[in-house]
């Protein structure tokens, strides 16, 4: 490329950037402290819409200067924007989300990820308040249209699920729309159709592609990890294999991880080497002690007993100590030093303490400190900066915070992890036909066949029917593709069981069907809900002649 179109490039890039910046503002803008606040933040959505459906998007990858401002701005607008909002807006903000997942997903990994968790918190939300579930009818209608993107299924469950650090978000989402259908609701209603909906969307991506599986060098990699469970996290960090700064990594690492647990973890006297690993994993050059015990108890909360909190901070005053070039005559200072800092926190804002006494000074605290220095006085200045700022400002998990200071905190930490070079942060697609179908649709089974049964004994739509029996069909063609004969006898004894088939006249049954097929090949198909039943029928004996082999229980077929 020529230095004249390098330079048009970068010009028109620059002029995006401006243009997505003062949308941005505008859909940023609290709408409270206006008037007019709520049109504008529409008309800012409605703008990016129109930049996104008119062509826009499928040329921001080529903008290095606008994707950063996407995965921040952007997007923690957005989703800040789910929160609360009417449901127009709701409406325009997953618009927005679909059509950026649509051209550039792979940039945009961990923003998918907490896009999907709060579809999800929308989903499981039973207040049977009517905003609420018309936000939960739009949250299952957006979960549909994204299902249904070319290769997004797929791309979820290797992306999510086959790694260490994110959430089984395809395995959470098929959970989710099951809970839709469990316990059977009384009538069918729209929240229930478009999960239907979304769990063939799913069927479909793995039906279209099973009996092609090779996948790549890369894939096998990626996808080799073993995922851990919340129940067998303890179990597997002990094991002999794994060795401390390894554990000390998945541990800092691992954003799912309660704080709580990973410190009753690194506590315990057999782990002291993992816990000192995982205090120096913890970068502390050129930092103030009392902002590097901020950054401490960012990654896990402090212990309550004393002996376990001296022997915390007793790996971190020295770690801290050596990162900053040994500010102190000796260790012992850093450590005395951060015991202090400790307790005046918890004297300056715990409401137990305050109860019973005054808050104490800077004269005070300069007083308690005296001549533990080797002997010495602490810097002067530097006691009144740390003592005004714990004074000012409490040392809290941030996880611990309510409102925009958590919200912001989790965002930070997300985009930490998305700008990393490991391969958790790439977004891997165009992903080998097949791959991973068994596992997937093993997960997913019991979801899909709770939702065809439902609809194929709760609805006379003809449409949803046809297309309950459709997902019948594909669905035993996946177990028999896989060799999952109990999957497979499941879904045939379902739909024997079913109204469709259940109360039918003898003329439509399995038999009479099989009879008249070699008999008398000639059917009259009545209309309604005959025709349906008679494709029942001829569907329970379609799969019966086709996968045969792959089928483990006759008694339905033979009593």
């Amino acid at each position: 490329m020529s230095q004249h179109s390098m330079s048009k490039q970068q010009n028109r890039c620059g002029w995006s950037c401006e243009v997505f910046r003062s949308l941005i503002g505008l859909i940023g803008l609290d709408p409270s402290r206006s008037l007019n606040g709520h049109h504008v933040l529409q008309t800012g959505l409605n703008l990016i819409i129109v930049a996104l459906e008119s062509g826009a998007g499928y040329h921001i990858d080529k903008c290095d200067l606008l994707i950063p401002l996407i995965k921040d701005d952007l997007c923690y607008s957005l989703l800040q924007l789910m929160n609360a909002s009417s449901i127009p807006t709701f409406m325009a903000v997953n618009r927005v989300f679909f059509l950026l997942f649509k051209s550039i997903r792979f940039h945009l990994k961990m923003q998918l990820e907490c896009y999907c968790l709060k579809l999800n918190a929308f989903i499981a939300n039973e207040n049977p308040v009517k905003h609420d579930r018309d936000m939960k009818e739009k949250s299952l209608e957006s979960l549909m249209n994204l299902c249904q993107l070319p290769g997004v299924v797929n791309e979820l469950y290797l992306n999510y699920d086959c790694g260490v650090y994110c959430s089984n978000l395809f395995e959470d989402i098929t959970q989710h729309l099951l809970w839709q259908f469990v316990p059977a609701p009384s009538k069918l209603s729209s929240a229930q159709i478009a999960a239907f909906h979304t769990l063939m969307s799913v069927v479909d991506a793995i039906e279209e592609t099973s009996g092609n599986s090779q996948p790549s060098k890369l894939l096998l990699q990626h996808s080799s990890r073993v995922k851990i469970s919340d129940d067998d996290q303890q179990n597997v960090l002990t094991m002999s294999q794994l060795n401390a700064d390894g554990v000390a990594k998945w541990l800092r690492q691992n954003p799912y991880l309660d704080k709580c647990k990973i410190a009753e973890f690194l506590c315990s006297r057999k782990n002291a080497d993992i816990l000192k690993c995982y205090i120096f994993s913890i970068p502390l050059a050129n930092t103030r002690l009392d902002k590097a015990l901020r950054l401490l108890i960012e990654t896990f909360r402090l212990p309550s007993e004393s002996a376990e909190i001296s022997k915390v901070l007793e790996y971190f005053s020295e770690h801290w100590f050596l990162s900053n070039n040994k500010p102190f005559e000796h260790v012992d200072a850093a450590f005395t030093l951060s015991y202090a800092i400790i307790m005046l926190n918890v004297d300056q804002h715990n409401p137990q303490v305050r109860k019973n006494q005054l808050p104490m000074t800077l004269e005070a605290f300069k007083r308690n400190l005296s001549g533990t220095h080797n002997g010495k006085d602490f810097d002067g200045t530097m006691l009144d900066e740390i003592f005004n700022s714990i004074k000012g400002e409490e040392i809290l998990m941030p996880i611990e915070h309510n409102g925009l200071i958590r919200d912001k905190h989790l965002w930070c930490e997300m985009l930490r992890r998305a700008e990393s070079d490991s391969e958790e942060s790439k977004y891997i697609s165009g992903l080998p036909l097949g791959w991973k179908n068994c596992e997937m649709f093993d997960i997913a089974s019991n979801s899909i066949m709770v939702s065809l049964y439902y609809l194929l004994n709760n609805t006379t739509n003809e449409f949803l029917l046809t297309k309950a029996l459709g997902g019948y069909y594909k669905c035993a063609s996946i177990a028999a593709c896989h060799g999952m004969s109990d999957v497979l006898d499941n879904l045939m004894e379902q739909l024997c069981k079913s109204n469709s088939l259940a109360v039918s006249s003898n003329e439509y049954s399995v038999y009479s069907f099989f009879w008249t097929r070699y008999v008398a090949p000639a059917i009259t198909y009545p209309m309604g809900q005959e025709k349906i039943r008679v494709c029942a029928v001829q569907l329970v004996s379609q799969v019966f002649l086709r996968h045969l082999s792959a089928l483990s229980n006759w008694r339905l077929f033979l009593a």
